[in-house]
C-alpha cells in the first residue's frame, strides 16, 4: 500500500491511525487508505508536501539568485 504525507490541521490533536500509529504535530508518512482520506475530509489532517530535493536551495541561501539590479 502506498503511503502519503500528511500533518494534523491544529497542534495538539493527537491523532492516531490504527495501523501507522500516532501523527507527530510535525506530521508523518501514513497509509493511503479509506481512514487517512476521511480524516481528510473530515479536515482533521491535511496534505503535507514532500520533503524538498536535497539540491535544494534553502531560503535563507545568503547569495542572491541573480545579478544586482543598478537603480538609476
Amino acid at each position: 500500500m502506498s503511503e502519503m504525507r500528511v500533518r494534523p490541521a491544529r497542534k495538539g490533536m493527537g491523532l492516531r491511525h490504527p495501523v501507522a500509529g500516532d501523527l507527530p504535530d510535525e506530521g508523518g508518512l501514513w497509509p493511503a487508505d479509506q481512514f487517512t482520506f476521511a480524516r481528510i475530509v473530515d479536515r482533521d489532517i491535511v496534505e503535507a508536501p514532500d520533503d524538498p530535493p536535497a539540491d535544494a536551495v534553502p531560503a535563507d541561501d545568503p547569495k542572491p539568485a541573480g545579478p544586482a539590479l543598478k537603480r538609476s
